[in-house]
């Protein structure tokens, strides 16, 4: 913009240049601005600059100067009040200048404004330009009563005013220097235009409406879990996962407080004086709010949250239900007791534990602090919005502890599981058989974080996106139904086709928050057992409540229950489950030692998806072949028709090293199993022993997690071999011809099922070892006994120890570990590693020793030849293939070919 284009552009809009030769003056309550056209300069009767060049209008961002102080003229501002270019200290040796400070004349409160050209303001007050507003703020440090520092400017495109401004004034009290106030302060802009706001020199934070909530960004969500991170690290809080809970309690209140939009509501001051509100309830307004008043108003949002989308009921009256009781208001020493309960003793908030009038207030200035911090977004909206899905799990990841059997499920495992599952299938034969109801109807019965759901829904409304594109022949009731779910999305969500359960009513409540910051409110998610009895309370006014042992209902079953829990049965029975209720066939008697929960929830699978419906549940390994599960595989090949299994190693998951086995059924009644399977292997637990595991473990999952412990979370890459693995499963479960490229074929096989069941017999059904391939051969139980030395074998007992470590050539009996065994071995038998075979634990002994349990002893050979035959076939990698196909545990590097195998199994 040139001058000339300046002046026209004030004449257009009515402030009125009045010409004087080579000046246009303008004449604004009393105060003068002159423009120079000849010098492209301007000037302000009883203003003197202490830098001239604030007044040079070859420099586009001074027009934005020149409206700024019309706007201060045309509100009444004097221009004594106003100082341009005022010189501050910036270190030693240098200085910096300030565009516009405005200072009270009664009060010495000043308001410091940096003025910019409206292209580069955006930029300039972005976070990571940290140099330039740490100046603005040094001169903030250097004037105690500053209260705003603002930066400004005008748009004479759009023709509007642009404010972003930090409040001050309890920065400056907590603040001990430039970095302290730059840290404390949250990151949060107020944008409001406090000039036209306010009274003269009387400027107020503006209450927030709903109207002026912003929008949430990518960087608003860094930015957002960052200070959060600080405000814990400013108030000394380091139980992450109570400030996360505590921080969820928040995000309820919040989006309740939203759906409401506007509210008329009334906040008494220290002194008082009730003042009213129209606005958003979800907000710290200062100099009205006390910590009483605050937090009890957060509390009724709160109260409102759980009653509507958890249906839990809050212990919490208002100070109208209080009054409505009392049969009008309550006298004043009751009424602050009552207060004193309501905020001091409520525990939905305590950041940090509240035991007196001192704790009280360090808790009400983080809570305060956060809500600052979240009040001026929006965190609900009608479809899934972008980036608000990365600052939850930002949350979640860095905070929230697993407890016993909880094992988050990563998400490119959630997305395998989700995507491998025929929901497109489904989808295609509703709408091909003119079925207005087209939407499959999905359960997570263990939600945990919701990651499940989330994945579920966000997959559908893909799909159903693309219906217009793949179909001309809907009837017009499905054309009707696909327009909306497309203008409207997840508009489909109801309570009956979206629902999860968790126990833990912290996961059920973060289930419930993440359903809503991705578009879904109505999704159904019940804090309760996913293994109760189905007419149990819990699920009462559910879709999931009914009389009967079945609850047929769900098209699709997805989950990662827990593993191995202590003391589930005494919850079975104050449930009133036992081996008589006929709750579950697996449940032959009451044992409170058990602790294989996970077997129950498989059952309860089967209840709740229908005829040829589909599961993808994740599992402990060991119920491949472990003989505690041996119901649980009957149970599954009698009912599921199993399409795959994904094996992956104990670095899957966060906090566990369970390796687990994923499987994917469909729901049918077997007799006796003879079908193919996709076997899905990871290269960890095809070869536990080899070389750079970990870097081919997370190349094939695609993820891992930072093993720094002052750091959490996960990482994501961008490629996978799991991702390349999808098409196939996808098209094997749909049962199409699946040929496995040459590049998967080291993780990817099929097999039959019997291929792959051993051990079977009349009243056993087998295990299922997934890596195994039968071969040609000789049982290695027709060349030699297994583990049978004993005591009675020894004149004299060893003495020596030998455990795995020590299983090398030249190394026997130089161990000094000394343990009691009943495991033997004497000169001349072959020790072999039980704990995943390798060729260099494969020894002969030299002498008499005791003997590690994990050690395999080999004996009564018929003579040294055939011993060092087989010795020589053992350290094979054919052989030693074998036995690792074989193995049995809960952790693959832990897991142990048993006596069995060895020797019926293994042939050479």
């Amino acid at each position: 913009m040139q001058t000339e284009e300046f002046i026209a552009f004030l004449s257009q809009n009515g402030y009125g240049p009045k010409r004087n030769g080579n000046n246009y003056v303008l004449k604004i309550n009393n105060n003068t601005i002159t423009i120079d056209i000849k010098e492209n300069k301007y000037a302000v009767e009883g203003i003197t600059p202490d830098h001239m060049r604030i007044t040079d209008l070859t420099k586009e961002e001074n027009f934005c100067v020149v409206m700024l102080l019309i706007k201060l003229f045309k509100k009444g501002y004097a221009a004594k009040t106003i100082s341009l270019e005022k010189q501050w200290q910036l270190g030693h040796e240098s200085s910096g200048y300030l565009d516009v400070m405005l200072t009270d004349p009664d009060s010495n409160s000043i308001y410091m404004i940096e003025v910019k050209r409206a292209d580069y303001l955006s930029s300039y007050v972005n976070i990571g330009n940290e140099k330039k507003l740490k100046q603005a703020f040094s001169y903030a440090i250097q004037e105690k009563t500053t209260k705003i520092v603002s930066f400004y400017s005008y748009d004479f495109r759009e023709k509007k005013d642009y404010f972003y401004n930090v409040f001050t004034d309890q920065l400056l009290q907590d603040s001990k220097n430039t970095d302290d106030f730059f840290e404390r302060w949250n990151k949060v802009f107020d944008r409001s235009d406090y000039i036209v706001n306010n009274p003269i020199f009387n400027i107020k934070r503006s209450v927030k409406t709903y109207e002026n909530l912003y929008n949430i960004e990518n960087e608003d969500t860094k930015v957002l879990y960052g200070q959060f991170l600080t405000i814990l690290r400013l108030h000394s809080i380091s139980d992450k996962p109570n400030a996360f809970m505590k921080m969820i309690n928040l995000l309820l209140a919040k989006i309740s407080d939203e759906i409401s939009y506007n509210k008329v509501f009334r906040v008494e001051d220290k002194h008082g004086n009730v003042h009213e509100y129209n606005g958003v309830k979800f907000q710290y307004i200062v100099e009205t709010d006390t910590p009483k008043t605050f937090i009890k108003r957060i509390n009724e949002l709160y109260k409102y949250g759980m009653r509507e989308y958890l249906h839990k009921t809050v212990i919490d009256y208002s100070d109208e239900e209080i009054e409505a009781v009392n049969g009008g208001p309550v006298k004043k020493e009751l009424s602050e007791i009552i207060d004193d309960l309501r905020s001091k003793n409520s525990n939905n908030f305590s950041f940090i534990e509240v035991y007196d009038d001192s704790t009280f207030v360090q808790n009400f200035e983080v809570l305060r602090d956060i809500v600052e911090l979240l009040q001026n977004y929006r965190f609900k909206y009608d479809t899934k919005h972008p980036f608000l899905g990365d600052f939850f799990e930002a949350l979640l990841n860095t905070s929230l502890k697993q407890e016993a059997g909880q094992f988050f499920t990563p998400y490119p495992i959630t997305e395998f599981m989700v995507n491998a599952l025929p929901y497109k299938q489904f989808i295609d034969n509703k709408l091909q058989s003119h079925e207005v109801d087209f939407i499959p109807k999905v359960i997570d019965y263990a939600c945990g974080a919701g990651h499940f759901l989330i994945s579920s829904m966000s997959r559908l409304q893909n799909l159903i996106h693309n219906i217009p594109d793949e179909y001309d022949d809907l009837t017009p009731s499905q054309k009707v139904r696909v327009n909306r779910y497309i203008s409207e999305p997840y508009s489909w969500v109801n309570n009956n086709n979206v629902v999860g359960i968790d126990k833990d009513y912290r996961l059920a409540k973060t289930t419930k928050i993440s359903t809503f910051l991705n578009g879904a409110e109505n999704a159904e998610i019940i804090t309760g057992d996913g293994i109760n009895k189905f007419d149990c309370t819990e699920y009462s006014g559910t879709v999931l409540y009914s009389q009967k042992k079945k609850n047929e209902k769900f098209d699709f079953l997805i989950a990662n229950p827990p593993f191995s829990i202590d003391g589930f049965m005494r919850n079975f029975a104050k449930n009133g489950i036992d081996n008589k209720s006929n709750d579950f066939s697996l449940l032959k008697s009451y044992n409170t030692s058990d602790s294989a929960i996970e077997k129950y929830f498989v059952e309860r699978a089967e209840q709740l998806v229908v005829k040829d419906g589909y599961i993808a549940i994740i599992l402990p390994q060991s119920v491949l072949s472990n003989c505690k599960y041996e119901d649980l595989r009957r149970f599954i090949l009698s009912n599921f028709r199993i399409y795959g299994l994904l094996l992956t190693s104990d670095i899957t998951f966060s906090g566990t090293t369970t390796s687990p086995v994923v499987l994917f059924m469909q729901k049918i009644k077997i007799e006796n199993p003879d079908y193919d399977i996709m076997l899905m292997c990871s290269p960890k637990y095809l070869t536990p022993t080899a070389s750079k595991l970990k870097e081919k473990e997370v190349g094939f999952l695609g993820y891992e997690f930072s093993s720094n412990r002052m750091k959490s979370g996960i990482s994501i890459k961008t490629e996978s071999v799991l991702k390349s693995i999808l098409p196939y499963i996808q098209k094997f479960i749909l049962g199409e011809d699946t040929f496995i490229d040459e590049a998967l074929s080291d993780y990817v096989f099929v097999k039959n099922i019997n291929d792959i069941l051993l051990n079977k017999g009349n009243n056993y059904v087998g295990d299922i070892y997934p890596k195994y391939t039968n071969v040609s051969g000789v049982p290695l139980k027709e060349y030699c006994e297994l583990n049978i030395r004993t005591e009675s074998d020894f004149e004299v007992l060893p003495k020596k120890y030998v455990e795995i470590s020590d299983l090398f050539v030249g190394k026997l009996g130089k161990g000094h570990k000394q343990q009691k065994t009943n495991r033997f071995c004497k000169a001349g038998d072959i020790l072999l590693s039980g704990l995943c075979p390798s060729k260099d634990h494969v020894v002969i002994s030299d002498g008499e020793y005791m003997v590690s349990p994990a050690i395999h002893v080999l004996s009564e050979f018929d003579s040294e030849k055939t011993r060092d035959f087989v010795y020589d076939r053992l350290r094979d990698d054919s052989v030693l293939k074998q036995m690792n196909s074989l193995l049995d545990g809960f952790k693959i590097t832990y897991a142990k070919i048993s006596d069995g195998n060895l020797m019926n199994n293994v042939k050479i």
